[in-house]
């Protein structure tokens, strides 16, 4: 293709250890036969790149084959419609390729795709770099970006995010860590649809993925968006303690587990009115009741919030249900305010 119109939706997700793809390939092999082009492919090709037909028996003996760090779908010499699964390590990339007829005919669809492939898995993180990006070549005009700041590997251009309220916790001091959580500390401007998964938060910012005109304004908004959150000075903690938080594990249900001082964490999203996602207080409120048989040895329970005035807001109702408190990520670290 010399010219094209098209949108790329990409998920990268962290299982934090290896052999985990032989107990999550019967859900991913779900989702793929789920994807609403599934009847457009007719190839697949292993890691080997040797193309050949899809068939049901040939998608489950190459699918199911850990030996398999990578297989293709496509539709053989129409490459409008591609899907990529890539594993390294801990790590998994998926992207599905729309272009021409497929993008225009199913680029509303992209996002339903994102908040599948973005949410289960054994509750894998969700990586910065997951999203819906823009594939068009010539390229549609865009804002110029300059020295840009550190973005953790989340991608500038993008017209829909994916941002896992879990990473800013479970891993504080990383470069994707820290970005996410100051992108996270604030709502992202009007007009930018959110929809909440569990610890995963969805922002749409094209309110139609299918015009061209649309993508020009939401990706350049995006690219504005994340230039002002992530260059300023992140706030000082002000004297705040710092929970020295170290052996981030996951622990369902709780978000984080710090097993060497036996803490356990739990993120709760805050609305835009103050109000709080209740189902996940609750969970960290029996955590601290000694509720849950298998985190009874943990010896404090910590709620996690975006911002420091949301952990203030909620100090003395953590107190009163028993938690030790409630912290919020910045510079690295995860903070209890001085004052609470």
């Amino acid at each position: 293709m010399t010219n094209y119109a098209g949108l790329a939706c990409n998920i990268t997700l962290d299982f934090g250890r290896t052999g985990w793809y032989a107990e999550v390939v019967d859900e991913l092999a779900a989702k793929v036969r789920a994807l609403p082009v599934w009847s457009r492919f007719t190839t697949l090709r292993p890691d080997n790149g040797a193309a050949g037909p899809l068939t049901p028996e040939r998608f489950d003996a190459i699918v199911r084959d850990v030996k398999n760090r990578s297989w293709y779908l496509d539709a053989g010499d129409d490459r409008d419609v591609e899907f990529l699964c890539f594993r390294d390590g801990p790590r998994v990339d998926l992207r599905l390729q729309l272009f021409e007829d497929d993008f225009r005919r199913h680029a509303r669809d992209l996002e339903a795709v994102l908040a599948a492939f973005a949410t289960g898995f054994g509750r894998a993180l969700v990586m910065p770099a997951s999203g819906i990006t823009m594939k068009f070549m010539p390229d549609l005009p865009r804002d110029p970006l300059h020295n840009p700041p550190d973005s953790g590997a989340m991608k500038f251009d993008q017209i829909a995010d994916a941002l896992d309220r879990r990473l800013p916790v479970a891993r504080p001091d990383s470069r994707p860590g820290q970005a996410l959580a100051r992108l996270l500390a604030a709502h992202p401007p009007e007009g930018v649809r959110q929809v909440e998964i569990g610890d995963v938060v969805l922002y749409f910012w094209a309110a139609d993925p299918a015009s061209p005109k649309e993508l020009v304004r939401a990706r350049n908004a995006h690219q504005r968006w994340m230039v002002e959150r992530l260059s300023a000075a992140p706030p000082a903690p002000a004297g705040d303690r710092p929970l020295h938080a170290t052996a981030a594990v996951q622990a369902p249900p709780l978000s984080f587990l710090d097993a060497s001082h036996k803490r356990g964490f739990r993120t709760v999203l805050v609305l835009p009115d103050g109000s709080i996602d209740e189902a996940s207080w609750a969970v960290a409120v029996a955590a601290a009741r000694k509720m849950l048989p298998d985190l009874k040895d943990l010896e404090a329970i910590y709620a996690v919030v975006p911002l420091r005035d949301h952990a203030l807001a909620l100090a003395e109702r953590a107190r009163r249900d028993g938690l030790s408190g409630v912290a919020y990520p910045a510079d690295g670290d995860l903070w209890v305010p001085v004052s609470a």
